[in-house]
């Protein structure tokens, strides 16, 4: 990965992860107090947020995708309401980073079909922490439409949220190059 995305994905997950800790700082505070939470009070505060920070990041939101994100997000950490780790910042520093990852990894995937590019690379860090599933694609080329068998799943491209189970997902840092 350049350098120049690194940063720009790095940049995107610091504004996430602000987004994330404010909700979930107001979020607690209702807990705290024992105040009813209207759930769609936090999709818009969450959603306005999260907005904010593609702005910022010049990326356009995938509409779905970010309206799946936000409810997951807000119903989620309401089911725990009673668990601190719901509304803590090490939850929302981990949604932020895979958050950001999805986000750049679908635009560079829509860029590279708008642009006529012909073949994908799937690209892992190459240490230690890379699961295995995703060892055996690492440095696979194949062409853009088709698609990576990533374990028990079939990807388009890394956190690929249509395609991938949430163990192919989580805490990837995975992206592809193209040609």
């Amino acid at each position: 990965m350049e350098v120049e995305d690194r940063d720009k994905r790095v940049s995107f997950a610091q504004a996430l992860n602000e987004a994330l800790i404010y909700v979930f700082l107001l979020l607690q505070a209702e807990f705290k107090i024992g105040n009813k939470v209207d759930p769609t009070e936090y999709y818009s505060i969450l959603d306005s947020r999260i907005r904010d920070a593609y702005e910022k990041a010049n990326i356009t939101p995938n509409e779905e995708y970010l309206s799946l994100v936000t409810n997951e997000i807000i119903d989620t950490t309401l089911r725990h309401s009673d668990d601190p780790y719901y509304v803590s910042k090490d939850r929302a520093l981990l949604i932020a980073q895979n958050e950001s990852n999805t986000a750049f990894n679908l635009k560079n995937h829509e860029e590279a079909i708008t642009q006529g590019k012909q073949y994908k690379t799937w690209v892992t860090e190459q240490d230690s922490k890379v699961r295995t599933s995703h060892e055996s694609v690492d440095m696979q080329k194949i062409p853009i439409n088709d698609y990576f068998q990533v374990g028990n799943d079939r990807m388009l491209f890394p956190h690929d949220y249509v395609n991938g189970s949430p163990e192919n997902l989580i805490n990837c840092r995975c992206v592809c190059t193209y040609e």
